[in-house]
């Protein structure tokens, strides 16, 4: 399958849709800062959920000694990375932040959760749910562009991964294994290379140590479409 991408004007639609959604409704404030730091920063969705791993946080936004400002997060293969962060994005994070009743911008021992729970305490440690956020705000953009007679259709589903046994060019079994164990919750879309040596060397002997070890856990292996909850597809006659 293709891999789809939207187009710069695509996300600017989208970004217009979030904006508006929070307007309408301000715990869509949070939808609006998600969807701009996906685009903005060119993230994943699992760098804005909470694992054991990492935490976003909102000091993680700072501000280096030349008074630039920098957001750390925890990226592909457990790799720590930081990204410039730009006027338009600190904008966003202060919009964000002032919406919550905080100050515009975070000290450096902010320990809030930088995606946090709509109802209770604590940070969103789900895919899912900020999958369903984004979906959500996708889903609306696309109608929109549908009734401006800008698409076609609206059935294509944005998919992000969450777990990622960072098998690439690694012959260490055991870290590969755990990578994805360690990692793995309900909803998990895990990813991993299946092209060999030299490659992914060791992703053929650590693949069955995961599958037997997650079943016992009482995972299921599904499809991507039953985990978006998506129809069947039809049986070919």
């Amino acid at each position: 399958m293709p891999v789809k991408r939207l187009t710069d004007m695509q996300w600017q639609c989208c970004l217009k849709t979030a904006e508006q959604l929070a307007q309408d409704n301000e715990n869509h404030e949070r939808t609006l800062f998600i969807i701009t730091a996906l685009y903005m920063f060119y993230l994943r969705i699992s760098e804005l959920t909470a694992s054991n791993r990492w935490i976003p946080q909102m000091k993680h936004f700072y501000q280096d000694s030349n008074q630039n400002w920098w957001f750390k997060t925890l990226g592909k293969g457990n790799k720590t990375r930081e990204i410039a962060v730009s006027d338009d994005m600190l904008a966003s994070l202060k919009r964000y932040r002032e919406s919550m009743g905080m100050t515009a911008l975070p000290s450096p021992s902010d320990s809030r959760p930088l995606s946090s729970k709509e109802k209770g305490k604590g940070a969103i440690a789900s895919t899912r749910h900020i999958r369903k956020l984004v979906q959500y705000c996708f889903d609306k953009t696309v109608a929109q562009l549908r009734k401006d007679k800008l698409v076609n259709e609206a059935n294509d589903t944005i998919v992000h991964w969450d777990v990622a046994g960072a098998d690439g060019f690694n012959t260490n079994t055991y870290q590969i294994i755990h990578n994805v164990i360690d990692n793995t919750q309900n909803g998990s879309i895990i990813i991993l290379h299946m092209n060999g040596a030299p490659t992914a060397p060791m992703t053929a002997e650590a693949l069955p140590e995961i599958i037997s070890t997650l079943n016992k856990r009482g995972f299921e292996f599904v499809k991507v479409s039953t985990i978006l909850g998506m129809p069947p597809e039809p049986i070919a006659p």
